[in-house]
């Protein structure tokens, strides 16, 4: 199993739920700032060699069965800046939370962080197809 790893940015370590043990829960360094966090971690070899057959990773997050928070898993650095294809700048990539107003189902889409509509022109809701001008933006 892929482990968590201290990394140049962290800035804060988040600690286990109480009542699990160090072995069911490491100590997680993140980078936050106060909306995301973004941790690093660090897969086995064998797993290497699997995601590199199949370009795939599988995430579990304990949050019961009902809900679970939106998450983004980079397969870069999200820290370098690429450049943004859309306003022609470089900056960080990011991901925008949006809430249908149909369904309510809340879902990411690719998008910058510093500039609201960026990449958010054409997208649909995966639950109930509703169109991008039925969606409500949530910048998170």
């Amino acid at each position: 199993m892929a482990n968590p790893i201290v990394f140049k940015r962290a800035n804060k370590s988040l600690g286990r739920p109480k009542g699990m043990t160090k072995d069911q829960c490491k100590v997680l360094p993140v980078w936050t700032d106060g909306k995301l966090c973004v941790s690093c971690w660090k897969l086995t070899d064998e797993e290497r060699e699997k995601v590199l057959e199949t370009g795939t990773v599988f995430i579990g997050v304990l949050t019961g069965t009902s809900t679970q928070p939106p998450i983004k898993v980079w397969g870069i650095d999200p820290f370098e800046k690429p450049f943004c294809e859309r306003c022609k700048q470089r900056h960080h990539p990011g991901a925008v939370a949006v809430k249908c107003r149909s369904c309510a189902i809340s879902f990411l889409v690719d998008g910058c962080i510093y500039h609201e509509d960026c990449g958010l022109e054409e997208f649909t809701c995966p639950s109930c197809d509703e169109s991008r001008s039925d969606l409500d933006d949530e910048n998170w």
